[in-house]
């Protein structure tokens, strides 16, 4: 086991309870307000998985309350369904498999991001969400993680 993408995909495993996402407003945010997340706005990798797959029938509809993602089409709101899983599984993975895992890490990033970003609505692009410290740790713990696995080859 290398210890640089072990301790990588630690810091992932870690950041997954921070937030990863803070709403600007919490009377609009919907999913969020009528949760119990309407303290502080923040909106960790965990709640956001509990979130989109509380009701399996309207999990659609659950990513996008969540990430306030407005009028997407199935393929947008599909990304962040797929992306989720691969984000956990890549930290849980990473840990012992560097490369597979960071790799599988990052496709999940990317995959959440983009509907965040190129998605009508009120989500990041809108300004309404921000990216959290949980979120940017993300990113940095798989792209350390997977660097350092491809360069210990």
């Amino acid at each position: 086991m290398k210890p640089i993408p072990f301790l990588a995909a630690l810091l992932v495993l870690v950041a997954m309870t921070m937030p990863w996402f803070t709403a600007d407003n919490t009377q609009r945010m919907g999913v969020l307000a009528t949760s119990g997340h309407s303290d502080n706005g923040e909106l960790t990798l965990w709640n956001i998985t509990k979130e989109v797959y509380s009701n399996p029938v309207t999990i659609k509809e659950n990513v996008l309350k969540t990430l306030r993602i407005e009028s997407a089409s199935s393929f947008e709101s599909i990304l962040p369904i797929l992306g989720i899983p691969l984000v956990i599984l890549g930290a849980v993975i990473g840990l012992f498999k560097g490369r597979a895992g960071h790799g599988m890490g990052l496709l999940g990033m990317v995959l959440l991001t983009l509907p965040l970003i190129y998605s009508p609505g009120e989500g990041i692009r809108s300004g309404s969400l921000t990216v959290g410290i949980g979120y940017v740790l993300a990113w940095v713990g798989f792209s350390v993680g997977l660097v350092s696995a491809l360069a210990s080859k």
